[in-house]
């Protein structure tokens, strides 16, 4: 073999350490677009997980659901989607002060508004769609996610404007959280403390989704921050206790955690998320048991890129790991002939 073909061959190995180094810091990004391509060129749909987002001209979000478990609930709005990019615009306005951006928030405002249902004093969001997900949930449901998403997005409207009515809704939903789940609300109400399920209804045959019950509170937690409504504080508290108390049903014992408490595994995603919420819990409460849960399974997202994606048996990482060496080769190859001259 030729003295320049050796060369070529080792310039390999600083091509795939490039390559390993830049996945470290965009891999997670950059193997979504892999995947996204190959939906797009091979299924022919833009669906390339469980659900997808498109937001329409008014800024207000649909969810494209995949079919699943024989339903195909297409696109929806859902109420815990609009609230959270409601809680996006406002963030993001707060940086820029764009009024386009202040309009797309009055915009999932004005949806939230107009999408409760009301029994007297009390509001829900009621969903009158099979979801996918959980076959076992019957329709219409309810969300306590859904629900406390929507408070906090209240408050950050009453926040901008000093309009009471605002308050006014997010009461209307925090009345919701005092209605047992068999009662056609969403609260299981324990000795333990509350849980907020995200997916209810009567049956009672649901998953208690982590990240769900404490999203639920954490939006109570920004009303009582606005108010310092005693009810907010008792949901928050209640909520808070049953966290603290089954938490440890949903560690898997390997650094991840279980999305429910059906033993469904965490995807990357959503580890990133409860994550995140251990981190705010620890920061909120100084209580060292969300810090140590939030060390644990914040240690399996902090490994090396290479070692992730090995252990994921993550397709798109092989795939973007793949190109971006032969990108990296191809360069110092170039710089190499440059060299020769």
């Amino acid at each position: 073999m030729k003295r320049s073909t050796k060369i070529y061959f080792l310039l390999l190995l600083p091509a795939l350490g490039a390559a390993l180094f830049l996945g470290e810091y965009r891999g997670d990004k950059w193997e979504e677009y892999i995947r996204r391509f190959y939906y797009l060129q091979v299924k022919h749909t833009e669906v390339p997980a469980s659900y997808a987002i498109r937001v329409n001209s008014k800024g207000i979000p649909l969810v494209h659901y995949a079919p699943c478990n024989g339903i195909d609930a297409g696109e929806k709005y859902l109420p815990t989607t609009v609230s959270i990019s409601a809680i996006h615009y406002y963030e993001e306005y707060q940086q820029t002060h764009d009024t386009a951006i202040r309009i797309k928030f009055f915009n999932c405002i004005d949806w939230l508004i107009d999408h409760r249902t009301i029994y007297g004093a009390v509001a829900f969001y009621e969903m009158n769609w099979q979801q996918p997900f959980y076959p076992s949930v019957r329709v219409p449901w309810r969300s306590g996610l859904a629900s406390g998403t929507a408070i906090e997005a209240f408050s950050y409207a009453y926040e901008l404007t000093k309009e009471a009515e605002y308050l006014n809704y997010a009461k209307e939903l925090l009345r919701g959280f005092y209605v047992p789940i068999q009662q056609g609300g969403f609260t299981y109400m324990e000795p333990n403390g509350w849980w907020y399920e995200e997916y209810a209804d009567t049956n009672m045959n649901t998953p208690r989704v982590l990240n769900g019950h404490i999203g639920a509170f954490l939006g109570i937690g920004k009303y009582w921050q606005v108010t310092k409504d005693d009810s907010a504080a008792l949901i928050y508290e209640n909520g808070k206790k049953a966290l603290k108390t089954e938490l440890n049903k949903y560690e898997m014992g390997d650094g991840w955690s279980y999305y429910d408490r059906w033993g469904k595994k965490s995807d990357k995603k959503y580890q990133k998320v409860v994550v995140d919420q251990m981190e705010q819990m620890w920061k909120i409460t100084g209580d060292t048991i969300f810090y140590d849960y939030y060390k644990k399974w914040n240690t399996p997202l902090e490994e090396f890129y290479g070692i992730r994606m090995v252990k994921e048996k993550n397709r798109s990482a092989f795939i973007l790991l793949l190109l971006t060496t032969l990108a990296f080769w191809a360069l110092l190859s170039i710089a190499y002939n440059n060299l020769r001259r």
